[in-house]
C-alpha cells in the first residue's frame, strides 16, 4: 500500500546544513514520543491532534522562516502529513527529511532521550492479564428481511496469558445481562429481550453463561496496530454446544501495562442449534425469517495482574 505526497524533501546532510543556518525542527509526533526521544531543540506539534492548524503558528509564526521535520522512522508517515498541512497554512520553506529520526541523528544532529523508552504496540508484555469487566463492550446484531436489532451482552470474566508469541486466555459472557438498544417502546424492547433468553433463542435458564476460549492466536504477516493483526483460534460454548470458532481480532499494547483487544466477526447461530426462524429448519417462514449469521463487535481493556 502506498500514498503519494508532494512535499520537498532534503538529504540528512542538507537537512543539518539548513538547521545549522537557523531553520526550525518540527516533531509532528505525539507529546509522549517526543518526551521519549527527539531532536535537540525541535518543536512538538502532533500531527494526529485536530489542533495542529492552530499549534504550529503559534510556535512558528513567521511562515517564511525554513522549517525541517523529521519522522520518528524512515517509513512513518506523519512528516509527510505535517509539511502537506504547513504549506496548506501557507508556509514557504518546508522540508521532509529522508530517513526519518535516526538518519538525522547519524548525520550529526543531537538527539536527547531515548527511543528505548517507545510504547511499541505491537510487543505485548509477557503475563497473566485480566479484563475490566466495568468497561467491556460486547454488542449484537440480529437480522431478519425487515430490518434488525441491535444491543449489548455484558462480560462476567475475561483472562489472557501472554507468553512471547504463545496466547491463551478465556472470555466468559452473562448471557442474562442482554440489552435491547434499537426500540424505542421500553415493553416491546423487554419482549425482546425474554424472547432472546427463552428457548427460543439462548436458552439462558439452562445456560446462563457462554465462554469463548482461546488455544492460540496467530499474528498477521502484515500486522500493524491500526488493522486486524491476529487471528484467534478458539472454542466458542453456547447453549451447550462447543463449536471451533476463529475471530479476527486488533491487539494493541497501549501502555506496559494494559492491552486493548477488539473484534468485529459474525457467527452461525444454528451451529450451536439455535434455530429459530432459519430457513435451513423451517419452511414458509414469510416475516418470521430470521438470518442465521449473528454480528458480533467487542472491545476489551485488560490490565496485567500483579
Amino acid at each position: 500500500m502506498s500514498i503519494s505526497y508532494s512535499v520537498k524533501t532534503l538529504t540528512p546532510a542538507e537537512a543539518l546544513n539548513l538547521i545549522e543556518n537557523g531553520a526550525k525542527i518540527l516533531d509532528p509526533i505525539t507529546p509522549e514520543a517526543y518526551d521519549c526521544y527527539h531532536i535537540k531543540d525541535a518543536l512538538n506539534a502532533c500531527v494526529y491532534e485536530v489542533a495542529f492548524l492552530q499549534k504550529v503558528p503559534e510556535l512558528i509564526p513567521d511562515k517564511t522562516v525554513p522549517i525541517v521535520i523529521y519522522a520518528n522512522s524512515a517509513t512513518s508517515h506523519e512528516s509527510l502529513v505535517a509539511a502537506q498541512n504547513l504549506e496548506l497554512l501557507g508556509y514557504s520553506k518546508v522540508f521532509v527529511v529522508e530517513g526519518g529520526i535516526d538518519a538525522l541523528v547519524e548525520a550529526g544532529c543531537m538527539g536527547e532521550g531515548s527511543a528505548d523508552g517507545h510504547i511499541e504496540q505491537l510487543e505485548y508484555t509477557s503475563g497473566s492479564y485480566s479484563a475490566r469487566v466495568d468497561n467491556a463492550f460486547i454488542g449484537w446484531t440480529g437480522r431478519n428481511a425487515n430490518g434488525k436489532h441491535y444491543g449489548t451482552v455484558g462480560l462476567k470474566e475475561g483472562f489472557l496469558q501472554i507468553d512471547g508469541e504463545n496466547i491463551h486466555g478465556s472470555f466468559t459472557v452473562d448471557m442474562n445481562d442482554i440489552t435491547d438498544l434499537d426500540l424505542p417502546d421500553a415493553s416491546f424492547a423487554q419482549m425482546l429481550v425474554a424472547h432472546l433468553r427463552s428457548d427460543d433463542f439462548f436458552s439462558v435458564q439452562s445456560f446462563p453463561e457462554a465462554t469463548f476460549t482461546i488455544h492460540s492466536a496467530k499474528r498477521s504477516p502484515a500486522a500493524t496496530a491500526s488493522s486486524v493483526n491476529h487471528i484467534l483460534h478458539g472454542t466458542l460454548s453456547l447453549c451447550g454446544i462447543s463449536k471451533t470458532l476463529n475471530i479476527p481480532a486488533t491487539f494493541v499494547q497501549s501502555s506496559a501495562n494494559t492491552l486493548i483487544i477488539e473484534a468485529h466477526f459474525d457467527f452461525d447461530r444454528t451451529h450451536w442449534g439455535i434455530a429459530y426462524g432459519s430457513a435451513h429448519f423451517f419452511r414458509f417462514l414469510g416475516m418470521h425469517v430470521v438470518f442465521d449469521p449473528v454480528s458480533i463487535e467487542v472491545r476489551f481493556e485488560l490490565n496485567t495482574v500483579l
